[in-house]
């Protein structure tokens, strides 16, 4: 995602920046938690000048920005769907799919999942931590660490 952002803003601007202000861009414009801000300005390099500029970025370029990594994100989960055995897409169905990390704070891919696989979408409450605590709990339990050292 933040890689479609620096080359949004470089297309659009001639003006590069790094994977740090893109993330600031995605956290602060395209999350749910800072819904409200309507833009943010930033500074890069000038690509034909190499002087540094400043721009501002309204939310819209950062949506817009995100749609194709979004896509991908939404086609690889209708995939998985497919894919996976029945009695999991059974327990799905019953349940829907839970997002966690980063990504899962970009406002509308709950939506855009939700509308493309007909399923409910929720956010876990914790969406930040749930990798660590997820990879925590898989090493404090030996049956999972067995298994999970077996796969590699």
């Amino acid at each position: 995602m933040n890689k479609a952002i620096v080359q949004s803003i470089r297309d659009s601007y001639n003006v590069l920046i790094g994977e740090l202000t893109a993330e600031r861009l995605k956290a602060e414009l395209a999350t749910s938690q800072h819904g409200t801000r309507e833009s943010l300005e930033i500074k890069g390099r000038d690509l034909v000048s190499h002087a540094p500029r400043t721009l501002e970025i309204k939310r819209d370029e950062v949506v817009a920005a995100l749609a194709e990594p979004m896509s991908q994100i939404v086609s690889r989960v209708q995939h998985a769907l497919q894919e996976m055995p029945p009695e999991t897409s059974a327990d799905i169905a019953e349940r829907g799919i839970l997002l966690v990390g980063g990504g899962s704070l970009i406002a509308c891919l709950a939506e855009e999942l939700k509308a493309r696989t007909g399923l409910p979408v929720a956010r876990g409450s914790s969406p930040l931590r749930a990798v660590a605590l997820g990879a925590g709990a898989c090493l404090k339990d030996e049956l999972l660490r067995t298994r999970l050292t077996g796969l590699y």
